[in-house]
Formats: C-alpha cells, sequence, structure tokens
C-alpha cells in the first residue's frame, strides 16, 4: 500500500513557516534587539545580522499543518509536537537571551526524548546489533537510549543550523530516508508523518 501524501497538510504548513519567515526578517526592526544575531564571533558567517527565531516559524508551520494532517496520523503528530515543547521552549529562551549552555540544550532534548515515549509508548527497541537489541529489550534502557538518541539529532541539527538551508536541507533528506525506511518496513503511519 502506497501512502498517500498529505498534500493539504504540507502546503498548509510550508506556507505558513514561509509567511512567518518572510514576516520575522521583514518586521526584525521591531524586535530585532531581542531575536538578532550578530555577525561577529567565533562560527559566524552572515555578514549582517540574522533572525535567529526561525524555529518560531518551523513550530508554527507544523502547528497549522497538523489540523489537516490525516486523522490517522493527526493523534501521533500532535503528541510528538507536545514532546518537542522543553526543546523549543529552551531554544527560544536561548535565541531571545543570547545566552545558553550545552547541558541546558542537552537536558531539554533528552527531556523531550522521554516526554515523546511518556506520551506515545514509542522508544528505539532494536538497531540490529548482537547483544545491543536484548539490552534495548528493557524498557528502561530503552527509554533512555531513544531520549539520548533524539538529543543527539537535535543537537546536530542544531550545530549546522548557522549555515543558510544547510540544516534544512539535511533534514530533508534525512526525513526522505527515515520515511522510505518506514514505508519499507510497512510502517505506513510514520511514512506519512516523515
Amino acid at each position: 500500500m502506497i501512502p498517500v501524501i498529505p498534500i493539504i497538510a504540507l502546503t498548509v504548513g510550508g506556507l505558513t513557516s514561509l509567511i512567518i519567515c518572510l514576516a520575522i526578517v521583514y518586521t526584525k526592526n521591531f524586535h530585532g534587539r531581542h531575536t538578532m544575531d550578530q555577525s561577529f564571533g567565533i562560527q559566524k558567517i552572515h555578514v549582517s545580522p540574522t533572525p535567529r527565531i526561525g524555529g518560531l516559524a518551523i513550530l508554527i508551520g507544523l502547528g497549522f499543518g497538523w489540523f489537516f494532517v490525516p486523522e490517522a496520523i493527526s493523534g501521533l503528530l500532535g503528541l510528538m509536537l507536545i514532546a518537542s515543547l522543553p526543546c523549543f521552549l529552551s531554544g527560544i529562551i536561548e535565541d531571545l537571551s543570547k545566552r545558553g549552555g550545552v547541558a541546558e540544550r542537552l537536558f531539554a532534548t533528552i527531556f523531550s526524548g522521554v516526554l515523546a515515549w511518556w506520551l506515545t509508548g514509542y522508544s528505539i527497541t532494536r538497531v540490529d546489533i548482537i547483544g545491543i537489541d536484548s539490552l534495548l529489550s528493557v524498557v528502561a534502557i530503552s527509554v533512555v537510549f531513544t531520549a539520548i538518541a533524539v538529543a543527539g539529532i537535535a543537537n546536530a541539527i542544531n550545530l549546522i543550523d548557522g549555515f543558510n538551508g544547510l540544516a534544512s536541507g539535511t533534514v530533508l533528506v534525512c526525513f526522505s530516508a527515515l520515511g522510505l525506511i518506514a514505508f519499507q518496513a510497512g510502517d505506513v503511519e510514520m511514512a506519512k508523518i516523515c
């Protein structure tokens, strides 16, 4: 069975995110002193100050798109959006205060991973490595492994986020690959979410 791509949800979510991104850029004179990343410093590649709050547009776009996804996936996607809130709030606080340590970001993303398991019941239980799979059959170990994996992926994307288009392109490739794997494994719901 080929999953039906939720075109309306993708369109609404993408357009909402685009509109909010454009609004953030065009209204930077109003909020810039709180939301702009300076162009000087280590690992800064922008020529001029750039808004740091693009994650806001992504989350709102996902929220609007969620209203239009098929019922079969709306429950899981809604729970995943709720689980992402600790990570999102940590990022927004860091973006606005321009202060935040690695430990706070890591704790927030680990908490989001645990919350995702608690809300959905899903965790990584198999990686097809002899010995590891038997460890992952223990729920506590599986949840810790899942939370660390979520934190690792979120922070890896955050590290490449300063380069225009690099993070979004990387995430697009990752979700495409994950969607194909989910489809091949017969997990139509996850393939649709991807």
